[in-house]
Parts: C-alpha cells; structure tokens; sequence
C-alpha cells in the first residue's frame, strides 16, 4: 500500500504549483492514478494464483506420500519472491 500511496502522492511541489488544471495537471495524475491501480491489481491476481497453486499442491498425496508435494517448496520461494520485490 505504502508504494500506492507513494505513487499517487505528489512529492515535487515546487513543479507542481506552476501548473493549474487546465494546463492538464489533472489528466496526468488521473493517468498515473489508472496505471497504479492496474499495476496493483495485476500484483494482486499473481498474489491470487500463487495462493490457489499452494493450496491445490498442499492438498495432495498423504503423511506416508509426500512426493505429490515435492513442488511447494518453489511456490513458496516464488511467492516470498514477489513479497520481497512487492515492499522494495
């Protein structure tokens, strides 16, 4: 969330004050804002399929088989992977 907000907010006040709505100031921080949330939503259903894969591969084999699960390991680096470049 902390990279949304920073995305959104507008840190240069110095460039900004010399600009007015209708030199189209607003048009690109509406742009920037649906980049943002496209990009918010696409990490978010990554998220999702991660999580449904990890559940799907889980739910197989038994105690006495643990072959069928010989992959979570490589769900779950690939999921704190994308944690980790997600908070940078």
């Amino acid at each position: 969330m902390l990279a949304v907000l920073l995305g959104v907010a507008d840190f240069d006040l110095d460039a900004a004050e010399g600009q007015s709505e209708s030199e189209g100031h607003g048009d690109d921080c509406g742009r920037q804002l649906r980049r943002i949330t496209i990009g918010f939503l696409a990490t978010k259903c990554v998220t999702l399929a991660l999580e449904m894969a990890v559940v799907a591969v889980s739910v197989r084999g038994t105690i006495l088989d643990p072959k069928p699960r010989l992959v979570i390991p490589y769900l779950l680096y690939a999921r704190f992977g994308k944690l980790h470049d997600w908070l940078r």
